[in-house]
């Protein structure tokens, strides 16, 4: 889900932030507004640390590193069908009916989840 939210401002980048383009594309243009002041934030703190600012050059194995690296307390592994399992903690949890994995087919061994929601069950 991270990468379909990195997917949707890579490209309303590409549409020179265009608001109608959120519009039509069923996206808040104030949460996407949001997410660019946090862009130009990051971009101005690397800047002052001489931290060099580099892109992954279209490989989304290296954002996929970098999630699973930042999100290591909420990794999961598959105890059954759509079920998962904390890694740390054994906490047992769904894959929400709204994420891009729910559906998809096949489910992954391993997950990384940004948050639960305990609704009639935990879902991540």
């Amino acid at each position: 889900d991270h990468l379909t939210f990195l997917n949707v401002y890579l490209q309303w980048k590409q549409q020179k932030y265009s608001s109608s383009w959120c519009n039509d594309h069923f996206v808040h243009p104030k949460a996407m507004k949001k997410a660019r002041e946090v862009h130009a934030q990051l971009t101005d703190i690397m800047s002052s640390q001489k931290v060099k600012l580099l892109s992954t050059g279209g490989s989304w194995d290296v954002v996929r590193k970098a999630i699973c690296s930042s999100y290591f307390y909420n990794s999961a592994r598959i105890k059954g069908i759509g079920e998962y399992v904390n890694m740390l903690t054994g906490i047992p949890s769904n894959l929400h009916p709204s994420s891009a994995l729910f559906g998809l087919g096949y489910t992954p061994d391993y997950v990384t989840y940004h948050e639960l929601i305990m609704t009639t069950k935990e879902y991540m």
